[in-house]
């Protein structure tokens, strides 16, 4: 009954969002129009059979229409907040595709931050409600914890500490009879582990948390105490820190499954697949129409560097990719033909520490050319990694590829920069790019990948704008 009830109120809940993305979007119609007139209403509520599914997927893989019970306020708002930012992304592209350019803008960012502010508003009211409750001792969740040792304290705590979230402890088991009657964290221990069965036909349990210590038994022992609760349909809930693997790892730690076989996966990204599908998505878009704009200065430097130099227009090189994936880098040519075999002759003017040669800007590498120098000060000479971006073996923004033979000699925690697939521009490239040490680059890399996110590649692309019109580290 219980599970029934959370699944009705999660389908109000959707019916609920989607009434207000819908009142938002008309009330964002009458407040723009009060300051100038529109077209009439009836003109834009076409868009509305766009906006709703739209925001009802989005709002669903962003995980709105899960329990939120023991979840954080400013979590939900977080999720909002994303799912609203990425339905803005997804209406300027709708928008640039099919080019509808009688739209007023204004409409659609009030839209935005009415919907986002009134789901929000929604949210803050119904989880304090049910908060207020569960602190009532209404709307309350049972748990029985098997277990008594250090895993089942840790949590027991946990629970103690957050009344609001509406859990409740109807005690724990053992496998020690001397332990009965006595209690941990206040919890009181009620009985042995091998009267699972008894106990649950006697209590009122709605869900089962197994805490018990790793041993070579323990997975026979959970194969019968799960089958237990599924005869008589109470959930089961496993404790998966065996190992304390949240204080050797700093990752993700999410349920999958492969071939429908359940994992325990580790990431070291966000796992936001639905945020890298975007990501792709608007590589395709910006490289794209970033191809069309610039191929007559592409022209023009192609032209150039025909005619002031010998060799091929466009440098090729192995670089390493995603996960170490080799892929073949296009820049414009900026050095002699065989510069590359110059390089072992000049290492000891390599300006980088680590595995990594650079020399830029340095007049005594006899292997740029004058066009190549100005090509690397202005970037033009990394236009031709556009066609990298659409192919799929770059992205608009991630950490800059390195040679193959250069990314071999990269270990431990910097290899994790590979995690993510590799861009034009980075962090590196808007905090000084050459001016900065081989440590300072890889800690960038490595802070990039941990705090991916969609607005942190937005905000790389607008500080690269300046940093190429400057000049700054280049080479």
């Amino acid at each position: 009954m219980i599970k029934e009830r959370t699944l009705l109120a999660l389908r109000l809940y959707r019916i609920l969002d989607l009434l207000i993305v819908t009142a938002s979007f008309i009330l964002a119609y009458y407040i723009r129009n009060l300051f100038s007139s529109l077209h009439p209403i009836n003109n834009y509520l076409w868009l509305l059979f766009v906006i709703i599914p739209l925001w009802g997927i989005l709002l669903h893989y962003n995980n709105l229409y899960y329990s939120q019970r023991g979840k954080a306020l400013r979590s939900v708002w977080v999720k909002i907040i994303k799912a609203d930012a990425e339905g803005l992304l997804v209406l300027g592209a709708f928008f640039f595709v099919f080019k509808i350019h009688n739209l007023n803008r204004t409409l659609i960012l009030l839209f935005i931050l009415i919907t986002t502010l009134l789901l929000i508003l929604e949210r803050f009211i119904v989880l304090k409600s049910l908060q207020y409750l569960r602190k009532k001792g209404k709307n309350v969740r049972n748990l029985l914890i098997v277990g008594t040792g250090e895993r089942a304290k840790r949590f027991i705590k946990n629970i103690n500490k957050h009344s609001e979230t509406g859990f409740r402890i109807v005690g724990c088991l053992d496998i020690d009879p001397n332990k009965v009657g006595g209690s941990i964290e206040g919890a009181k221990i009620i009985g042995l582990s091998d009267q699972l069965s008894e106990i649950l036909h006697s209590e009122v349990v709605d869900d089962v948390i197994y805490a018990l210590p790793w041993s070579k038994d323990y997975l026979r022992q959970i194969k019968s105490y799960l089958s237990i609760c599924q005869q008589l349909g109470i959930n089961g809930r496993i404790i998966a820190d065996f190992y304390n693997w949240h204080d050797i790892f700093s990752g993700k730690i999410f349920i999958d499954e492969l071939l429908d076989v359940p994992l325990i996966s580790f990431s070291t990204n966000t796992g936001q697949l639905l945020h890298l599908y975007f990501k792709r998505f608007i590589d395709l878009v910006v490289s794209l129409a970033a191809i069309i704009i610039l191929s007559p200065v592409m022209l023009i430097v192609a032209v150039i560097i025909k005619l002031t130099s010998s060799g091929s227009i466009i440098f090729r090189q192995n670089r390493s990719g995603l996960n170490g994936r080799k892929f073949h880098l296009y820049k414009f040519r900026t050095m002699v033909e065989n510069a590359e075999s110059q390089q072992g002759a000049l290492r000891e003017l390599n300006k980088m520490s680590g595995p990594v040669f650079k020399m830029d800007d340095d007049p005594r590498d006899p292997r740029v050319t004058w066009v190549g120098k100005f090509l690397r000060k202005t970037s033009l000479d990394e236009l031709p990694q556009l066609f990298n971006v659409l192919d799929g073996s770059m992205s608009l923004v991630g950490p800059r590829p390195l040679p193959v033979y250069e990314a071999a000699h990269i270990k431990h925690d910097d290899r994790r920069r590979l995690s993510m697939k590799p861009g034009i521009t980075c962090l590196w490239q808007i905090n000084g790019r050459n001016d900065i040490d081989f440590d300072q680059w890889m800690k960038l890399d490595l802070q990039y990948v941990d705090n991916w996110s969609l607005r942190l590649d937005f905000k790389i692309l607008l500080k690269t704008i300046p940093v190429v019109l400057i000049g700054k580290g280049a080479g």
